[in-house]
């Protein structure tokens, strides 16, 4: 259903599909080649699945999960050497931190470890934290607000 209102609408430009499996991902994209995927990339393993699938990487904004662990350092490696953007959703974890300082540390760990976006409730928080972060050139600097 989901698929066909994409389609009927022509909304591929105006939506992400999530996906939790690279055979869900794969069923989309026969269906429509047009469809950009918020893909659930948590694991090496979940990204030779993908690879496997054979969805174009261009498509593919990976979500890592909930926590900034050392063992994403490979997969963010992995990922951003494909083009891949990584996102964290923060707001089951480093959301709930006690003080801006601790969220505001974590928030630039996420960044600097290799993910290129945070999903937070306390986005406007996350915003300022990273915004030193910013590349003085980025092809994205459109996307990160005035500057």
């Amino acid at each position: 259903m989901t698929a066909k209102i994409i389609k009927d609408n022509q909304a591929e430009g105006n939506v992400m599909v999530t996906v939790h499996t690279a055979k869900e991902a794969r069923w989309y994209y026969d269906r429509n080649k047009d469809i950009v995927f918020e893909a659930f990339v948590k694991t090496q393993a979940a990204l030779e699945s993908y690879e496997a699938a054979g969805i174009p990487w261009a498509q593919i904004m990976a979500y890592v999960g909930p926590d900034n662990t050392p063992q994403l350092k490979p997969l963010y490696a992995q990922l951003n050497k494909r083009g891949v953007m990584c996102m964290i959703s923060t707001a089951p974890t480093y959301d709930k931190l006690p003080s801006a300082a601790e969220r505001t540390a974590a928030y630039q760990a996420i960044i600097r470890d290799g993910a290129s976006l945070i999903e937070a409730d306390l986005s406007i928080e996350a915003a300022a934290a990273i915004q030193p972060l910013i590349p003085a050139k980025s092809a994205k600097k459109k996307f990160f607000g005035k500057q």
